[in-house]
């Protein structure tokens, strides 16, 4: 009896070992695993957050700087904010068109630095003050719409062609009237509810006010070249089989 005990104390003993021992042939592979995974970790990119602009920084050198200076401020600033990767070289005075998905008004001014900049589109960024950009003389297309930018005195002598201000919500839309090269203009889903000072806006070929609380529009329908009129869903009662052979026949 006491052999079979012993027997069977032994046959316990060999299970525990070999369980024991494959716990430890199946966990190197494991650890292996877990340590590749760790060191590629290093080959990704850098979270912008853990690395933020300093604007004020950038805008203060941009201030100081010489013309040369000032260039390399900003491909740096560009760089940082993802337009370009820095790969390849990059000539400030050949960037002609700029779309950013987050921006903030100290760093609109920086962009305002950009000598022949043409086109930009800060449409659903922070942005809410566009003072700076009156320094953009070349600029021809503008996109600020979902913003929550209130005054545009700055647009009044720039030679902008295009503008679009979906949904927002502006104090005073009376200096669009100023801006006597717009042919594209996109008021939709606005605040705006008088367009009395667009009488002398003679380049417009496109107008949208569709959703808006317009409702008088004698003073753009006269305009010479206005082909386009979207105003659905607007305030205005008209007869719209008149007004769209006013258009036609232009």
């Amino acid at each position: 009896m006491n052999s079979y005990l012993k027997v069977f104390i032994a046959l316990i003993f060999l299970a525990s070992s070999l369980y024991l021992f494959k716990e430890e042939i199946w966990t190197e592979p494991s650890s292996t695993k877990t340590s590749n995974i760790d060191s590629t970790k290093k080959f990704n990119a850098p979270d912008k957050k853990s690395n933020p602009i300093n604007i004020k920084r950038i805008n203060t050198q941009l201030a100081d700087a010489k013309p040369t200076n000032k260039k390399q401020v900003l491909k740096d600033f560009l760089i940082a904010k993802g337009i370009f990767d820095g790969s390849s070289p990059i000539d400030i005075s050949d960037i002609k068109t700029l779309t950013f998905k987050e921006l903030s008004n100290l760093e609109l001014i920086t962009v305002s630095h950009l000598p022949n900049l043409m086109e930009l589109n800060i449409a659903g960024t922070r942005v809410s003050e566009i003072e700076c950009l009156k320094s953009l003389q070349s600029l021809k297309h503008l996109d600020i719409s979902n913003t929550t930018i209130t005054n545009l005195r700055a647009l009044r002598d720039l030679p902008l062609k295009s503008l679009l201000m979906k949904n927002c919500s502006v104090r005073n839309y009376s200096s669009i009237g100023k801006i006597k090269t717009l042919e594209h203009l996109d008021l939709s889903d606005s605040s705006i509810e008088d367009i009395s000072s667009f009488k002398d806006l003679e380049s417009l070929t496109k107008l949208d006010i569709s959703n808006t609380k317009v409702s008088n529009l004698s003073a753009v329908i006269p305009l010479p070249n206005l082909k386009k009129l979207n105003y659905e869903n607007s305030a205005v009662v008209i007869d719209s089989d008149n007004i769209e052979l006013i258009l036609r026949t232009r």
